[in-house]
């Protein structure tokens, strides 16, 4: 008996599967889950659509002469790279298949956090989507993280976050910062902090880049993070030394443009923290090992 094939696990398999067509090409619309009625339906308003798997194919067209059939003839269909645009154009291999991408709700987030292996996901319309977090971004939030952690519990000022707390800015949109800050007063109980998801956003939150972060991903987040309450983003790129100070939620493009010979300070929502940034980028666990240790 030939043994069943293996689900895919992310979108990027699927594409594959399809035979790497172009994703302007596949229909958004119950991708993984579309029927012969699916099609029909496209079908008769003058789409060349196939049904191939589960997912709708349009026949070989151009994205932008795709779009104007699509304006003209189904208003509202949209394609899977509109999706992937309006994701800030995340890899496909960051697109968790199961549960199929538009059906996923915060209680897969969860399930993925508590299983084995643990997986960090977020949640954005639907779609989960992977945190590209490796041993180095790792490292990289356990030494901030105590840099920030020493300083709020010395002022008593509140409470700090690894890259597996969970905040629900609103209903479908799940983050997970690589760190976090929020004062005990901002937070909206009492308990807030000690429930399994933050309905609320962090005073602070902190994004550190991976090689699979795009920019337009980040311009997302920074958008959500700001309209659901947070003072405060910092956008970490190892690679360059920088860090990228976000400050004005009606303006959450400006940026301020912090360099290793800089100090990095928390504004009004962490309030008297300040860390030169050499400190930050020449901790020894994010350096190559030091030749000078003693033997043994």
């Amino acid at each position: 008996m030939t043994p069943a094939a293996a689900e895919p696990g992310t979108l990027a398999d699927v594409v594959s599967e399809l035979g790497g067509i172009p994703v302007h090409r596949i229909i958004w619309r119950n991708i993984g889950n579309a029927t012969e009625d699916d099609q029909l339906a496209l079908c008769d308003r003058k789409l060349r659509v196939e049904l191939v798997d589960g997912v709708l194919v349009h026949k070989g067209i151009t994205r932008d002469v795709l779009d104007e059939v699509l304006a003209s003839v189904a208003p509202g269909v949209e394609t899977l790279a509109d999706v992937l645009d309006r994701l800030g154009g995340v890899p496909l291999d960051r697109i968790l298949w199961t549960p199929r991408p538009g059906t996923a709700t915060g209680d897969d987030v969860l399930r993925l956090l508590d299983g084995e292996p643990k997986r960090l996901v977020e949640l954005f319309d639907g779609i989960l989507v992977e945190k590209p977090m490796g041993q180095r971004e790792g490292f990289f939030a356990m030494v901030l993280g105590g840099f920030l952690l020493t300083h709020a519990r010395s002022h008593r000022l509140g409470v700090v976050g690894a890259p597996d707390t969970v905040f629900r800015l609103k209903p479908g949109q799940d983050r997970l910062p690589d760190l976090c800050f929020t004062a005990w007063a901002n937070l909206p109980s009492a308990d807030a902090h000690l429930q399994r998801v933050g309905r609320y956003a962090p005073d602070l939150a902190v994004e550190i880049l991976s090689d699979g972060n795009t920019a337009a991903e980040m311009a997302r987040k920074r958008r959500e993070y700001f309209a659901g309450g947070t003072k405060l983003v910092w956008i970490i790129d190892p690679d360059e030394r920088t860090v990228g100070v976000y400050a004005d939620p009606h303006q959450p493009d400006l940026m301020t443009l912090l360099r290793a010979t800089d100090t990095l300070d928390g504004g009004a929502a962490l309030p008297g923290f300040a860390l030169p940034l050499a400190d930050l980028f020449d901790d020894p666990q994010l350096n190559p090992r030091p030749t000078d240790l003693p033997p043994g």
